[in-house]
């Protein structure tokens, strides 16, 4: 299935191979236990309706990324606020990119050219935030 971030009528394609570093780390569940002035034990359950970490990640044997979408990524994460669609494996998501863990855009260059050309490929991590 085709990966995909859409923003305002614009849609990227993102390497399908691309890791999801923290699919698995997230729950729905948030927990807070506190110990009364009596000693008992009080806890506080709820469902988290969003906030769940989305790390997207490849590496430099594989989901590398061309010079114009990464070019496209960095002007949408310079835009303050931005909500796009990530679409990852048939299921969408409406994502910000998580900048209180800078950067949320980091990628490094496959091969450093002084001129980068729009075909050239990069790897690296992109870090959203379900809202």
């Amino acid at each position: 299935m085709t990966t995909t971030l859409t923003y305002s009528g614009t849609t990227l394609t993102l390497p399908d191979d691309l890791f999801w570093r923290d699919q698995h780390t997230w729950s729905p569940v948030e927990q807070k236990i506190e110990t009364s002035i009596t000693g008992a034990v009080l806890v506080d359950v709820a469902v988290r309706t969003a906030g769940r970490f989305i790390t997207l990640e490849g590496d430099d044997g594989h989901a590398w990324l061309t010079y114009t979408v990464v070019s496209q990524l960095k002007a949408w994460a310079a835009m303050p606020g931005v909500q796009m669609t990530l679409n990852i494996q048939g299921t969408a998501y409406t994502v910000i990119f998580r900048h209180h863990e800078p950067p949320a855009v980091d990628l490094t260059a496959v091969v450093d050219y002084s001129t980068p050309d729009a075909q050239d490929y990069f790897y690296g991590q992109l870090k959203f935030m379900e809202v």
